[in-house]
């Protein structure tokens, strides 16, 4: 069996386009697969079309084989980014095809079923207002009455992540902005209770002393996780952050089961 064909679309989504392709094979098997990145999306999408073109004649069933050829073959460029945001949408895709190949669910490909429920944290549930404790917590209240048990957010850039003139070139923060990013986080803490997951989202847009300086008051919050507190540029930074970071802010909270790395915990992220 060869590849035959990849097709990529850009497709319209609510917050984003979402980039989506397909493989096609000379057997008649299919492929789909997801290589969305945001913002960027017309780069990923050319990408993922240069990286199509690259597996035409490839036999769709040596997935390990084509991601690691794909992989040495885009170094030059830089083994990240759009590239391989393309190499995982192909790689999504060829296991979408060799399990229909093989006539078995994907996830037996990936270690087989393990659980039936996943938890969902609702995302961009913050928009509708502006960046004050009030309108944070109207809006998480309505979160918590549409039923789910966890939300995210980034209380310091409110719906603006591009980095402009309201971010200081070193990634700083005054204390004003500091202030209001806790107090925006506490109100919404207040308003969901002490048994909701509050994740804390910062977009790699702070310097190390006011990231971890940051974790330290919102620790103080119970938050489940805090999410990018560094670009992903310097592992030394990464792992200073780390070990400066409080426990309690690295994991799940102590009401959601953690399991080994074999059997990581899946949480779902949908937008309101």
């Amino acid at each position: 069996m060869k590849i035959t064909d990849v097709k990529v679309w850009l497709v319209q989504g609510i917050k984003y386009n979402w980039t989506l392709l397909k493989i096609y094979t000379d057997e008649g098997y299919t492929g789909v697969g997801e290589a969305t990145n945001w913002p960027g999306s017309p780069i990923v999408f050319e990408a993922a079309k240069h990286v199509g073109q690259r597996i035409i004649g490839l036999d769709p069933m040596k997935t390990d084989f084509i991601w690691t050829k794909l992989y040495r073959d885009l170094n030059w460029i830089g083994p990240y980014g759009a590239s391989l945001c393309a190499i995982s949408g192909i790689d999504m895709a060829l296991l979408d095809l060799k399990a229909k190949v093989l006539g078995v669910p994907c996830y037996e490909l990936l270690g087989g079923a393990y659980r039936k429920n996943v938890l969902l944290y609702a995302n961009y549930w913050f928009t509708g207002g502006g960046h004050n404790a009030k309108d944070y917590t109207e809006q998480a209240l309505k979160v918590k009455e549409a039923g789910f048990t966890g939300l995210k957010f980034d209380p310091f850039a409110h719906t603006n992540y591009f980095y402009g003139e309201d971010l200081a070139s070193n990634l700083t923060l005054t204390a004003e902005q500091q202030d209001l990013a806790f107090d925006v986080s506490k109100a919404v803490r207040d308003a969901v209770g002490p048994e909701f997951d509050i994740m804390i989202e910062t977009h790699a847009m702070l310097n190390y002393r006011v990231a971890v300086k940051m974790a330290e008051r919102l620790a103080k919050l119970d938050i489940t996780w805090y999410e990018e507190p560094a670009g992903p540029e310097s592992s030394q930074t990464l792992r200073a952050m780390r070990e400066r970071i409080p426990f309690r802010c690295r994991y799940l909270r102590r009401r959601t089961p953690l399991y080994p790395l074999r059997y990581p915990f899946f949480v779902g992220e949908t937008c309101m």
